[in-house]
């Protein structure tokens, strides 16, 4: 094993270990001194990966986000089900992901990065580019996509969504914390997003 993939494995390993031990006994009562112990390493080498809790917390984010976006690119590139159908599913595998670490400090740590920290922004524009993607693929494949529709025009429709839902004014209907009251908005945008872009059924 090289050096690289030797740190790449260190990184994984602290973030696994650290997601777990803040599922259990929740963010602030985890010491950063015990994620070291925990994931065999010194605190002087815990911080020369993670700078702070803040930063931990951001990585784990991003590593959701994108083992969320590989199993939901996965499961639209081996299906061939109706769109809505997958949509659902897609729905349960970014709940199971999220739930990984649920509890009430993720939640409010998710709530302010969403919306503000550059590196989660960056990383769901990631993952929203390339679920669009594999979505517009496989309306294609399945032939359900409108035959006027490109994929520049679904990723901007798409990308308009996210910034309109980043807007101060809207952020207590859209995000991470589904005990919000508006909890079903996000479905009802999403059902719209996808109406505009599959065929209708041809009238007998």
């Amino acid at each position: 094993m090289n050096r690289e993939e030797k740190k790449r494995l260190t990184r994984l390993n602290i973030l696994v270990i650290s997601e777990k031990m803040f599922s259990k006994q929740g963010i602030k009562k985890t010491d950063i001194r015990d994620i070291a112990k925990q994931s065999g390493v010194s605190t002087v080498t815990f911080y020369k990966y993670f700078p702070s809790k803040d930063e931990l917390l951001t990585q784990i984010t991003i590593l959701k986000l994108t083992e969320a976006s590989a199993s939901i690119k996965e499961e639209l590139e081996v299906s061939t089900d109706n769109i809505f159908s997958i949509m659902k599913r897609i729905e349960n595998l970014i709940d199971e992901k999220a739930g990984d670490l649920n509890n009430p400090e993720f939640d409010e740590f998710l709530d302010i990065a969403f919306f503000s920290n550059p590196k989660v922004i960056v990383a769901q524009e990631e993952m929203t580019k390339g679920i669009v993607t594999a979505i517009y693929s496989q309306l294609k494949k399945t032939d359900q996509l409108k035959n006027n529709i490109t994929l520049e025009a679904m990723l901007f429709y798409v990308d308009m969504i996210i910034q309109y839902s980043r807007l101060p004014k809207n952020r207590n209907l859209f995000g991470p914390n589904h005990q919000r009251p508006h909890s079903n908005l996000e479905q009802e945008v999403l059902n719209i997003i996808l109406y505009g872009f599959i065929k209708q059924p041809e009238k007998k």
